[in-house]
């Protein structure tokens, strides 16, 4: 399983959403890693978080509105 380092002011939902495009990953992150609900809202910097193998990066694509064309 691969490991990802938290960011700065980071969540574990946020973490899952960086890495996957969605949340659906949380109750195996949690599992994955014990002790990691205990570190708080916000994961310290540099925490080392092991994510699951399946999880697939999800690209939103926006259509830009402008107000002058």
């Amino acid at each position: 399983m691969p490991v990802v380092k938290a960011q700065q002011y980071e969540t574990v939902d946020s973490l899952a959403y960086r890495i996957s495009g969605n949340t659906d990953a949380l109750e195996t992150i949690y599992a994955d890693n014990p002790g990691l609900a205990e570190l708080g809202p916000f994961l310290p910097l540099g925490t080392n978080v092991t994510v699951p193998e399946d999880t697939t990066t999800v690209t939103t694509v926006r259509q830009r509105t402008t107000l002058w064309s």
